[in-house]
């Protein structure tokens, strides 16, 4: 999108956090692709003895804990070799590299993927209950999977949420993919430095069929597991006394992690997705929690495919009842929406292709560049050189 705007790239990044590495051969796909300049800071074994020692600490968001002084030194180098226009900071986490004496006069924009001390705090209260593995979805702790187990969480008891919205407070514009937790920043930041763009998706031209059995894709984490585990034990059980032969057919890395299970096809790595989707009927997400926008809704809708989901996970994806899918409140509800699209597969093909077209109009690629535009354009420090 930048690119698209006249901005020229450089990414600065390392693997301090993750174990994939930068090689050299990667390093330069990436700047050959994306046509951008990458540097890369390689950490040393004392920042990685401040990450461990900070880790230790019982605390949901303290930035100190990714931000090394090795890498702050790192990074105030590279931006005085650079002199960017504008500073772009994926996670509030990275605050403290926007805050040095380098990053004065340039613009800085925070891109949100999601509230981390909102998604540590349900990881925190989802994760002791599951513990080991493989999972018997079928005996999972029925509190955990119960329809109320994440209902009663308020932000204002969330820790650490206070400190990342300090955080949120250093950049002068903060771009939130979920519109709900815009609506969060905008509580601590004036309106104008706020801006909701939702992920960027093309619709796939797949030869859909809608005959084959509903799909759920989850990699492995708690919100999943806990979503699967309450669609085995409470909505599966309703769907297979009126139609035995049902199936849901689960794809992805959360499939290592599972026990078989009875109306359950555990499919594990699928290197063709285009196929899954084009065969599918409707796909599946009985998430009660998470942050961010659920990838696997809006790849879905992309592939016009309709989703059945639960009604906090559709209004943070846009999904509206009988417009791209179906929408409850219940596990009799989910149960009931799944049969209705497994009975008539006429209803999944008119849901499955107003939801491609929903993607082509909200969630293109031209309506996101644009959108992104207006809000570097109308925060109250836009890019001094603005292409």
């Amino acid at each position: 999108m930048f690119q698209e705007l006249g901005f020229d790239l450089t990414l600065a990044s390392s693997p301090l956090f993750h174990d994939e590495p930068w090689t050299e051969e990667r390093k330069g796909a990436f700047e050959r692709d994306f046509d951008a300049k990458v540097h890369i800071y390689e950490p040393r074994s004392s920042d990685r003895a401040w990450c461990s020692v900070r880790f230790s600490w019982q605390t949901n968001f303290e930035t100190s804990r990714w931000n090394p002084p090795g890498l702050r030194t790192w990074f105030e180098t590279i931006l005085e070799q650079e002199a960017p226009d504008l500073l772009l900071v994926n996670y509030a986490k990275w605050a403290p590299l926007a805050c040095s004496d380098a990053a004065r006069g340039i613009s800085k924009v925070l891109l949100s993927q999601d509230l981390l001390s909102l998604n540590a705090h349900l990881q925190a209260k989802l994760n002791p209950h599951f513990k080991g593995g493989p999972y018997d979805l079928g005996k999972l702790s029925p509190r955990v999977v119960h329809p109320s187990f994440l209902e009663a969480i308020r932000l204002d008891t969330v820790e650490g949420m206070e400190a990342e919205l300090a955080a949120v407070d250093v950049f002068d514009l903060a771009i939130a993919i979920s519109d709900w937790e815009a609506q969060v920043f905008q509580r601590c930041l004036s309106p104008a430095r706020v801006h909701h763009l939702p992920l960027v998706f093309e619709p796939r031209d797949l030869p859909n069929r809608y005959a084959g059995a509903p799909i759920f894709l989850a990699a492995m984490n708690c919100f999943n597991l806990q979503g699967l585990a309450l669609f085995v034990q409470h909505i599966l059980p309703i769907i297979l006394r009126s139609a035995p032969d049902f199936r849901l057919r689960v794809a992805g890395p959360i499939c290592k992690h599972l026990l078989p299970a009875q109306g359950v096809e555990l499919l594990g790595f699928v290197d063709d997705l285009d196929a899954l989707y084009a065969d599918a009927r409707f796909s599946i997400c009985p998430l009660l929690g998470g942050t961010g926008q659920q990838v696997k809704v809006m790849e879905s809708m992309a592939c016009g495919v309709p989703v059945v989901s639960f009604a906090g996970i559709a209004l943070a994806c846009g999904l509206e009842e009988e417009r791209q899918g179906l929408v409850a409140n219940s596990p009799e509800d989910f149960a009931r929406a799944c049969l209705r699209l497994w009975e008539d597969g006429a209803l999944a093909a008119r849901l499955g292709t107003q939801a491609k077209a929903f993607i082509s109009e909200r969630h293109g690629f031209p309506e996101a560049v644009h959108r992104l535009e207006s809000a570097l354009k109308g925060c109250p420090r836009p890019p001094k050189v603005f292409p």
